[in-house]
């Protein structure tokens, strides 16, 4: 629906009552702090009078006039002192407009079943826009109904009250589903309204983050509703288009803006709008909500170009820049245009393209640090650079690589070798995946096919996994779907066939749509489900079928172990990168360096969301540092560059319900993201010999932010190796501070 037409389109509809039972409304925020685009009457009036000093100081100069005139008008308008402090005060505590509370009722009126279905949709569609647009309407569409009760106030209450006899259109369910879990909500929606519009960018106590992170996070996560994680993207759209935002975050903007673009692109991404395959229009938007998407990705660059100063050289150097430019390549797609309007309105505007003029280069970043944390026995006097999401305060010294396709210095090998190690659950064969889908021509069919068995394994093990943590969580499934259950719970431990059983694809498509197996995801903290599990889980009825051909994205998901060697070889521009990864022998170098001895760095994964996790009887994280000093302590890697990534996936939810002074006895720091992050770091950085002479290359990455692709950070490690190799040979470097 149209942001700009909703007074229009409501008074367009008939009136009717809406059989609802409505308890008594409990306080959170006053909703007087709330008027119009979630605008505070504070800000509205601030925002009036520099609007007027603009227009008063433009006018006074076309006249000849001096500042003075101007600001004698803005004082006799808008008072000045103590006037203009009484009058802030009194705006404060105006109420809300009565034609706003009644619209509000109106709308939830036009909602009910005695309308005609078409006024019913666009009720519904109102019903979201305003709710998650303009803060704290939610709540006046709920009076007089109370937040804090739970009687009467159920998603499926409020729908049911909506519900027709006769038969409607998919577009019409959707929307009525989504409009009752907007109202029903009492998660997202009761934590943006307790948040003040001055404190948006403030941290808050109990979890450490901000309500723009906070939102960030449950839109990667299971919530309580299907339609949990399309509202925390509808609420950051709302957040995004208050001016307020914008001017009173300052000092965190870089940060914020690399996490808010990061998730746009994913987002995008997730929609297919960059593949050629045609795909129904209605089909995408009822598997997304694709006007919250547009809704947000508008916001974010309208936003963007009133706060980036135009045709400033300094953009390219900054970590979101890359961002940035990649959302409006995407947004260049010929699909956009149907599918995202306001989006590609913004990012074909000529004024925004004069921010972004050129494509980023690749870049390292490389600092001295001392960064003071809880243990005081660790050397933290190291050199290294960090790449990824920096965690350094200081603004960092920027180094660009020498370019974005590798040249190769005089005197070296065109083979690059690197080799690649990592812990259980850090996924070294996603990052060979990666690069091969980067630098090569992507997987064969055959290969792909190949894939099939691994991924109808996974997606098997997910839903017995959940079926089998059923009686534990004391959940019931659906007295008709107990066959399927069945079996689940009597297939094979791994699936050999090259076509997932069509019974067994009929009862995994039967329990995923079971409310019980829903609930269990929601609760899957407390029991262990594979990675990925609720990705495969959503495509079964794709991987079910007997023609399916696995997807790069199908192929990124999936993890696999080996006990022998893996390559994998790609050309960039002059070079030829070879991985090698070791598989089962990881931990015992004495039986395999003497064979990588050759090798120009080596890659070492962890993921620190493991610090809570064991296998085998060890701690995850224990194993990773364990390791990871046997490896830079060892004689035949003893002058090789370090490439460490550091995987970041879960840390957020894991440090909100398991603090690590728990699992590491010398941690006294706080159980926020950065600190944590922080720590980990310098154990790694801590292990390795002679720092000084030997810098390692760190990065932090998620598979949610594609800005800390973990293959393009190792292309630019490498130049910055051969580079410092070259200038040794050349007799321009020290050959003691050789990597």
């Amino acid at each position: 629906m149209n942001s700009s037409s909703n007074d229009v389109s409501l008074s367009l509809i008939p009136a009717a009552s809406l059989p609802l039972t409505r308890p008594t409304p409990g306080p959170l925020v006053p909703i007087s702090t709330f008027i119009g685009p979630g605008k505070t009457l504070h800000e509205l009036y601030s925002s009036l009078g520099l609007v007027a000093e603009r227009h008063a100081n433009r006018a006074a100069h076309a006249f000849g006039l001096g500042p003075a005139a101007a600001a004698e008008r803005i004082r006799f308008f808008f008072g000045d002192g103590i006037a203009r402090e009484e009058a802030l005060t009194r705006l404060k505590s105006t109420p809300l407009s009565p034609k706003l509370e009644r619209y509000c009722a109106r709308l939830t009126t036009y909602a009910g079943r005695s309308e005609a279905s078409s006024t019913q949709l666009e009720a519904f569609q109102s019903i979201v826009e305003l709710s998650t647009r303009y803060i704290g309407i939610r709540r006046l569409l709920l009076t007089p109904r109370d937040p804090q009760s739970e009687e009467g106030f159920s998603e499926e209450n409020i729908a049911e009250a909506w519900n027709r006899d006769e038969a409607t259109e998919a577009r019409w369910h959707f929307a009525c589903e989504f409009a009752a879990a907007c109202l029903a909500d009492r998660d997202i929606a009761l934590t943006v309204e307790a948040v003040l519009p001055r404190d948006i960018g403030s941290v808050a106590s109990t979890s450490g983050l901000s309500l723009i992170e906070q939102l960030l996070v449950a839109s990667d996560s299971e919530g309580a509703s299907k339609f949990s994680q399309p509202l925390a993207i509808r609420y950051l759209g709302g957040i995004l288009e208050l001016p307020s935002f914008w001017r009173q975050n300052g000092t965190i903007y870089r940060g914020v803006v690399q996490k808010l673009l990061a998730k746009s692109t994913v987002l995008l991404k997730d929609l297919n709008v960059d593949s050629t395959e045609t795909t129904d229009s209605e089909t995408t938007e009822l598997l997304y909500d694709v006007e919250g998407v547009d809704i947000f990705c508008g916001a974010l660059l309208h936003g963007i170009h009133a706060w980036l100063p135009e045709q400033s050289s300094s953009n390219t150097n900054e970590g979101w820049y890359p961002s940035l430019y990649s959302l409006l390549q995407l947004l260049g797609q010929p699909r956009c245009e149907e599918l995202l309007p306001i989006s590609t309105a913004m990012a074909t505007a000529p004024n925004l393209k004069s921010i972004v003029p050129t494509v980023p280069a690749e870049q390292i970043v490389e600092f001295q640090t001392n960064p003071q944390i809880s243990n005081p026995s660790l050397p933290f006097n190291n050199m290294f650079r960090l790449g990824g999401k920096r965690r350094q305060r200081e603004p960092p010294v920027v180094k660009p690589v020498v370019s974005s396709s590798p040249s190769l210095p005089p005197g070296l090998s065109q083979e690059i070798k690197i080799l690649l190690l990592g812990t259980e659950g850090s996924d070294p064969i996603g990052l060979m995946t990666d690069l091969k889908l980067l630098h090569m021509d992507g997987y064969s069919l055959t290969e792909r096919l190949a894939c099939r068995p691994v991924i109808y394994t996974h997606t098997v093990q997910s839903m017995r996994a959940i079926v089998e943590a059923l009686p534990i969580l004391n959940i019931l499934l659906a007295p008709e779907n107990t066959g399927h259950q069945s079996t689940v719970l009597n297939s094979p431990a791994q699936i050999e066939d090259t076509i997932l059983p069509r019974r067994l694809a009929q009862a995994i498509t039967a329990l995923w749509q079971d409310p019980g197996v829903r609930e269990a995801i929601r609760r899957s903290r407390e029991f262990p489900l594979p990675a990925s599990a609720v990705y495969f889980l959503n495509a079964i009825e794709r991987i079910g079928t007997s023609d399916y051909i696995p997807v790069d994205k199908d192929v990124l998901r999936i993890r696999l172990r080996t006990t022998r060697i893996m390559e994998t070889t790609f050309k960039v521009g002059e070079l030829t990168y070879r991985l090698c990864h070791i598989g089962g022998w990881r931990s015992e170098p004495q039986k395999w360096g003497q064979y990588f001895e050759d090798a120009t760095a080596l890659v070492f994964l962890a993921s620190l969301s493991n610090y809570d996790e064991e296998y085998a009887g060890l701690n995850q994280m224990e194993e990773a540092l364990k390791l990871f000093e046997t490896i830079s302590n060892s004689r035949w890697f003893a002058r090789k560059s370090i490439l460490l990534f550091l995987n970041t996936d879960s840390l957020v939810e894991k440090l909100l319900r398991s603090p690590i002074n728990r699992h590491f006895a010398d941690y006294t720091g706080s159980d926020n993201y950065d600190a944590a992050c922080e720590y980990f770091l310098q154990r790694f950085v801590s292990l390795v010999p002679n720092p000084q002479i030997r810098p390692v290359y760190a990065h932090f990455t998620s598979t949610a932010d594609p800005d800390t692709r973990q293959s393009k950070f190792i292309l630019s490690a490498i130049q910055d190796i051969l580079l410092q190799i070259h200038l040794k040979l050349s007799g321009l470097l020290d050959p003691r501070r050789l990597l």
